[in-house]
């Protein structure tokens, strides 16, 4: 994967990002990779020498490091960033995780993240399978974990926020639990999980709308001669009570806002070069791009 420097971001940041030391180990497939879309991660397996990787992209990553770097070092009472292995169904699978705490069995995750990512958390994050197959690789080496937790530092959080509302997070670091499910069924899950990244070698999948990141439809009460919202609803419903009671109801037209697939968008390296066939033939992507080969 080839970086580039599309903004002219100072060249110390490039380097920084260009250096990255991360090291997958001898593996099949990472922690992170088996929670990965199957689809993106063939993809990007098998264009790895032609993608482009721009240092802007790479912002968020950096501070993540940083800030593992700098605990990593600070530590006195877990163990930190080290990288285990088990086999299953004759593939390796590593991981390395954030922090164990031995004292009270429990495994931690640092994210750096936005306040919403926790204000709106639901088991169907990948934070909770993630965790749970790092606490079974952590099993496979005889270390046992009880609890897992996300140690959540919120790059957004605003003090301000906080004050006026009592549902927004109260602090700027918020430790989140995750559901601990039973190892027999983590496995099994990992299991099903793997096979697909398998077969995603010779019968390339679809992203899921949840691997998409689809977005949820919204419904716009905009104002006559506004490009601005005036205010936007989950429902259709909930728009047309609020125009019908404003008093400028009768100047005011609802507009639907569909949804769309975040990371196809924003957040994926195969389909912004034009590698990705679902991507280039869904209707959503204003971009035309044509004779591109893809399997």
């Amino acid at each position: 994967m080839t970086l580039t420097n599309k903004y002219s971001l100072p060249q110390p940041i490039v380097d920084a990002i260009r250096n990255d030391d991360y090291d997958p180990g001898d593996a099949y497939i990472t922690v992170s990779g088996l929670w990965k879309p199957p689809r993106i991660r063939a993809l990007e397996r098998k264009h790895s020498d032609t993608l482009d990787y721009d240092a802007a992209d790479g912002i968020f990553s950096l501070i993540g490091k940083s800030i593992h770097s700098i605990l990593e070092r600070a530590d006195t009472t877990g163990i930190v960033e080290e990288r285990l292995y088990a086999e299953l169904n004759g593939r390796r699978i590593s991981g390395q995780f954030d922090r164990l705490v031995h004292t009270s069995d429990t495994l931690q995750d640092y994210k750096v993240t936005s306040v919403w990512s926790v204000v709106y958390f639901d088991e169907t994050s990948d934070w909770t399978p993630k965790l749970n197959t790092y606490r079974w690789l952590l099993h496979k080496n005889n270390i046992p974990v009880n609890k897992l937790e996300i140690v959540a530092i919120l790059r957004d959080w605003r003090k301000r926020e906080a004050r006026v509302d009592s549902s927004y997070p109260q602090k700027q670091v918020v430790i989140v639990p995750i559901e601990v499910w039973p190892l027999d069924v983590t496995e099994k899950r990992i299991v099903d999980r793997l096979q697909m990244h398998v077969d995603a070698e010779t019968n390339l999948p679809l992203c899921s709308p949840d691997d998409r990141w689809i977005s949820s439809d919204r419904y716009a009460v905009i104002k006559d001669g506004n490009q601005k919202a005036t205010r936007t609803f989950d429902t259709e419903r909930e728009a047309i009570e609020f125009k019908n009671g404003h008093k400028d109801a009768i100047k005011m037209r609802i507009e639907k806002r569909s949804g769309e697939p975040i990371r196809c968008l924003d957040y994926c390296a195969v389909g912004a070069a034009g590698l990705c066939s679902q991507w280039l033939e869904d209707p959503m992507n204003g971009k035309v791009m044509l004779k591109k080969e893809f399997t």
